[in-house]
């Protein structure tokens, strides 16, 4: 990814629960972020991908992704799209969507290939980091 505004990123949010779902879609565009994907769950998420791919040439800049989730987990998804033939997505930096503080969470999701992560709910603060960190393509590791 090269360095891009913002407003146009396309994200993919991965959330099972509809209520902080909706939230963090309602953050994403409050800067300006059109270019928005949601997916219940990692299976969803993954079909998401494939379908963007192949409908629209779509290559997400940046995944924010749930843990805990019915059918595919995050950790299965993350496992499924790093091992995946898809060069483009299977690189792309994932946020981490987790209840949780505690470091115990964060050392498997970490080895996986996730870039960071943000607790719930989430604030526009850490938020505003991540996107303003993505835009400008610096690969990282970031809590918030």
């Amino acid at each position: 990814m090269n360095d891009i505004e913002i407003k146009d990123l396309k994200i993919l949010v991965v959330e099972d629960e509809e209520f902080m779902l909706n939230m963090i879609v309602r953050l994403l565009k409050s800067f300006d972020i059109q270019a928005i994907a949601t997916a219940l769950n990692g299976q969803d998420a993954l079909q998401k991908i494939e379908e963007g791919k192949e409908k629209f040439q779509l290559e997400f800049d940046l995944i924010f992704c749930d843990l805990e989730m019915p059918i595919m987990d995050g950790f299965q998804f993350l496992k499924n799209l790093r091992g995946s033939s898809d060069a483009g997505n299977r690189n792309v930096p994932v946020i981490i969507l987790t209840g949780h503080a505690d470091k115990e969470h964060f050392g498997e999701a970490l080895e996986l290939g996730f870039h960071g992560y943000l607790v719930k709910p989430v604030s526009p603060d850490s938020l505003e980091k991540i996107l303003r960190t993505c835009s400008g393509k610096k690969l990282f590791l970031f809590k918030g």
